[in-house]
Formats: C-alpha cells, sequence, structure tokens
C-alpha cells in the first residue's frame, strides 16, 4: 500500500472539513482563537488554515505526520504552535506570516521547508532529551 503523504490546496474544495476517518485536515474556517486539532488527524493539508486571522494558538496531536506548505500561512495573530514528535514534515511556508510566534516541537526529524516560520519566531525544541530554544532572525540581503 502506498501512504498518502500530502495534499495540495483545493485538491477536494467543496468536500467536508474532514475525511470520515478524520485522517486529512482539509480546511478549517472556525472562528476559535485557541485550536485543538482533533485526534487521529495525520495530515493537514496545503493552506488549510490559511488566512484564519482570528486564530492565536495551535495544538496538533500526537500522531500528526504533515503539516502543508502554507498550513497556517496568513494567520497573523498565531503566536503559539504546539507540534508533537511525531511530525516528520512541515511544508514551506508553513507558518509564513503568523507573528513572532513561540513554536514548540516535540522531537527534530525529518523535512522543515523553506521559511516555515517568519523571523522572529523563538523555536523550543526537544533534541535528545534536552530542550534547546532558538530564535529566527532573518539574514541580511547582500547584493553581488
Amino acid at each position: 500500500a502506498i501512504g498518502l503523504e500530502r495534499i495540495g490546496a483545493d485538491v477536494l474544495q467543496g468536500c467536508a472539513a474532514q475525511t470520515p476517518q478524520e485522517r486529512y485536515l482539509l480546511s478549517y474556517a472556525g472562528a476559535e482563537e485557541n485550536v485543538c486539532v482533533s485526534e487521529g488527524v495525520r495530515v493537514v493539508a496545503d493552506d488549510a488554515f490559511a488566512r484564519c486571522t482570528g486564530v492565536r494558538s495551535v495544538a496538533f496531536p500526537e500522531g500528526l505526520l504533515t503539516v502543508g506548505d502554507g498550513a497556517l500561512r496568513w494567520c497573523r495573530q498565531l503566536e503559539k504552535i504546539q507540534l508533537p514528535s511525531t511530525v516528520t514534515y512541515i511544508g514551506d511556508a508553513a507558518f509564513a506570516s503568523s507573528r513572532q510566534p513561540l513554536v514548540t516541537i516535540e522531537g527534530a526529524q525529518g523535512y522543515l521547508g523553506d521559511n516555515a516560520f517568519p523571523a522572529g519566531a523563538v523555536l523550543d525544541v526537544k533534541i535528545c532529551g534536552r530542550r534547546v530554544k532558538v530564535k529566527l532572525l532573518r539574514a541580511p540581503y547582500r547584493c553581488g
């Protein structure tokens, strides 16, 4: 069997927000400030939360594997992100354009996409049983 790893933006437009098995979160249109993604979700689709301007924090369940490209892009109020140790793919610009969030990652493994987090974000990562905090800075631009 081949496992589905990613779902692109608008692939299933007009369908229910979650499949019957609750494995794939395709889109979120709620108005909650503090979002706890349901247990059993394994994949958050590309652009699933894009432009959910009222979301301030999001917690993903243990067992989540993939956060798609731009999954929470343009969530300008986003301040706190909790990712479980099971995540192995964080897509390009997954949390771009959010505030300077505190991002808690329970394990460091897999793919971290380009510009996944905005400059100023603080990553609190558990690596080899120790917690490490890193503040992301914008690299200076140099010509020629």
